[in-house]
């Protein structure tokens, strides 16, 4: 399945053409990458991808409900945030179900009679949320943060880091490992490995 495709896509920067006629598609599993030398329009390119900018000629496509994830160069993360508190922000929705899972199990802890209007109503909400826990990785998120950033190069004692007092490059990590997290299905890296 195609996920995205670049058909004859031109851009220029006054009489600077830095993109001519430039056709392309990204298929479902491709694994690619853009080589060239500085200022021959990578960037460029990414940031037209990604709607960041606009081209001056030709089409691209999307698939519908494409979800892109555009690592942009010199990206890292600043934030008096620990890494993994950083991390956590891309669960939000998650841990926003979790907290109302806990306060429906309180309040099914205080209902004595099972038949009681209200204990089926709850009970119907709590198993609508468990689903949904489950649908968006409750149960296994933090295992995923943990494998990512120990693929990362992290150690489990600089998960509770704070990010002000990382390396440039360990930000660019942090940065990547939450673009990681959110599971895209399209992962856009510009020069990731700068400054690691």
């Amino acid at each position: 399945m195609i996920l995205l495709s670049c058909d004859k896509i031109t851009k220029s920067f006054g009489v600077n053409t830095i993109l001519n006629e430039i056709s392309f598609s990204v298929n479902e599993g491709n694994k690619m990458g853009v080589v060239g030398p500085n200022g021959a329009g990578k960037t460029t390119l990414f940031r037209l991808m990604v709607g960041e900018l606009p081209s001056d000629s030709g089409s691209i496509y999307q698939s519908k409900k494409l979800s892109t994830g555009y690592l942009k160069q010199n990206e890292s993360v600043s934030s008096s945030n620990t890494i993994w508190e950083e991390l956590l922000h891309v669960y939000a929705p998650v841990l926003k179900i979790e907290k109302q899972i806990r306060y429906l199990e309180n309040q099914i802890s205080q209902l004595s009679n099972m038949d009681d209007p209200k204990y089926l109503e709850i009970e119907e909400e709590y198993s609508l949320l468990l689903e949904q826990f489950a649908e968006k990785d409750g149960y296994i998120y933090e295992s995923h943060m943990r494998g990512i950033l120990t693929g990362l190069g992290f150690s489990t004692e600089e998960f509770h880091q704070p990010i002000r007092q990382l390396s440039g490059g360990q930000k660019t990590r942090v940065a990547l490992a939450k673009l990681l997290l959110k599971k895209s299905d399209l992962l856009l890296l510009d020069e990731p490995t700068n400054h690691l």
